[in-house]
């Protein structure tokens, strides 16, 4: 199966300031026809657990999640892991590995020693992935979109 440019699905998930609930998803697997496509603002794992958003996303049952506000090593990335922190991590790889899946991290910002944006997670290949930055209010932190490709 072919997924072609999703770039206008991922500009919805990038600028979307929604967290997606998985209890207000639909119940039961997706049909072979459909792609089931999520958001989740994981904002940086400050309010819970990284696996805590795993076990989340893994409820959703989606195919291609977008994640906003993740950290790629930054020094606050490690800290949900235990009381004491530990070593920077790339939130994004570690969401998909936990999951199976595979990712393109999109940085928008240096941000804390590491990196900060967003990230598409899916189940299938990725074989093209781009970022772009977005247009910017002068002063205002820089956004930037991902498009990806399977």
């Amino acid at each position: 199966m072919k997924l072609t440019s999703i770039a206008a699905v991922i500009g919805f998930i990038v600028l979307s300031s929604s967290t997606l609930a998985s209890d207000r998803l639909m119940d039961g697997p997706a049909d072979t026809d459909s792609i089931r496509v999520g958001s989740y603002n994981i904002m940086a794992s400050r309010m819970g657990s990284t696996d805590a958003i795993v076990e989340a996303i893994r409820k959703m049952n989606v195919d291609i999640i977008g994640l906003q506000e993740v950290d790629n090593m930054t020094g606050r990335s490690g800290k949900n892991f235990s009381k004491e922190g530990s070593n920077p991590v790339n939130q994004a790889e570690y969401i998909a590995n936990k999951l199976g899946m595979n990712y393109y991290f999109c940085k928008a910002i240096d941000h804390d020693g590491g990196e900060y944006g967003t990230a598409v997670l899916s189940k299938y290949d990725l074989k093209l992935s781009k970022r772009m930055e977005l247009p910017n209010i002068k002063g205002a932190e820089q956004r930037a979109a991902c498009a990806v490709e399977s």
